[in-house]
C-alpha cells in the first residue's frame, strides 16, 4: 500500500484509524474506532459505496504505548486480508490453506482472527468451526469449550454427507485440542481416525510421529502410501527386527 492509499494516520490523541483501498476495482474504507479505557476494545468497519458491510471487534488487554502499537496491528491485519481477498472472495479451502499457514508459523492469535472473520460469513462450515475450537483451546485456555467446538464440527460433517468437507482436518483440531487438555489417548484416537480419511495428510502424520505412535516415513518428499515407502518401511521393521533379535 503506497502513501496516497492512507487517508488518515492515528495519533496517541486520536481515535481512530482510516485507509482507503482498493480491491479487484471496488473502493473500499477500512476504519478502526478504539477506546483506550477499560474495557479496551476495537472496532474495525469496512465501508463500501458509504455502508458498512463489515464489523470486527478486537478485544484487546494491553495498555499503554502496547495497546496503540497493537491497534495499528490489528487494523493493518484487516487491511491486508481484504487485499489477499481472505474476507469477500475467499472460498474455504484459500480461507483453510491460510490459516494451517499461520498455525505452522505459530501466529495462533492471527489465525484466531481469521477464522472468526470467516465464520461470520460461513457459521456452518465444519472445517472452520473445528479450527475454531482448536484456537479457543490454545488461545485463551477455554479448552472444554475448544474439544466441543470440534465435536460439533465432526457432528454436523458426518450429518451432512458433504464430499467437500476435509473431515480430516476435523480429526486433526479435535486431536490437538485433547493435547492442549493432557488427553493422549484421546489425541492419537482422533489422529489416527483422520488417516482414515486422509492416510497422506502430512500434519495428522506428524502429530503421531511427535507422540511416538509412528515413525518418519524412508523417502520424506513421497507420500507415506507410496509403494516405495511401503516396501522400504516393511524393509526398515525387518533390519530392526533382526538387530533386537540378535539374528544375522
Amino acid at each position: 500500500m503506497n502513501q496516497k492509499d492512507t487517508i488518515k494516520i492515528t495519533t496517541h490523541k486520536e481515535r481512530d484509524l482510516a485507509t482507503k483501498i482498493i480491491h479487484r476495482g471496488e473502493e473500499y474504507y477500512v476504519v478502526t474506532d478504539f477506546n483506550p479505557k477499560p474495557p479496551r476494545k476495537a472496532k474495525t468497519s469496512i465501508y463500501h459505496k458509504g455502508q458498512i458491510t463489515k464489523t470486527i471487534t478486537h478485544e484487546l488487554s494491553d495498555t499503554g504505548e502496547e495497546f496503540y502499537r497493537k491497534i495499528k496491528k490489528v487494523h493493518k491485519r484487516v487491511v491486508e486480508r481484504i487485499q489477499k481477498g481472505y474476507i469477500f472472495s475467499a472460498t474455504t479451502k484459500n480461507l483453510v490453506n491460510e490459516i494451517q499457514r499461520l498455525i505452522s508459523k505459530n501466529r495462533y492469535e492471527e489465525a484466531e482472527e481469521l477464522v472468526r472473520i470467516a465464520l461470520e460469513d460461513r457459521p456452518d462450515e465444519p472445517v472452520l468451526r473445528a479450527f475454531w475450537g482448536y484456537l479457543v483451546a490454545k488461545n485463551k485456555s477455554n479448552i472444554e469449550d475448544g474439544i466441543v467446538h470440534c465435536q460439533e464440527a465432526l457432528k454436523t460433517a458426518i450429518r451432512t454427507h458433504q464430499p467437500d468437507i476435509n473431515i480430516a482436518l476435523i480429526y486433526l483440531n479435535l486431536g490437538r485440542a485433547h493435547l492442549i487438555n493432557n488427553d493422549r489417548r484421546s489425541a492419537i484416537r482422533a489422529f489416527k481416525t483422520g488417516l482414515g480419511y486422509d492416510p497422506d495428510n502430512r500434519d495428522l502424520n506428524n502429530e503421531l510421529v511427535s507422540l511416538g505412535v509412528r515413525k518418519k516415513p524412508v523417502i520424506s518428499f513421497l507420500p507415506r502410501s507410496h509403494p516405495i515407502n511401503k516396501y522400504l518401511g516393511l524393509l526398515r521393521e525387518r533390519l530392526f527386527y533382526r538387530k533386537k533379535t540378535g539374528q544375522s
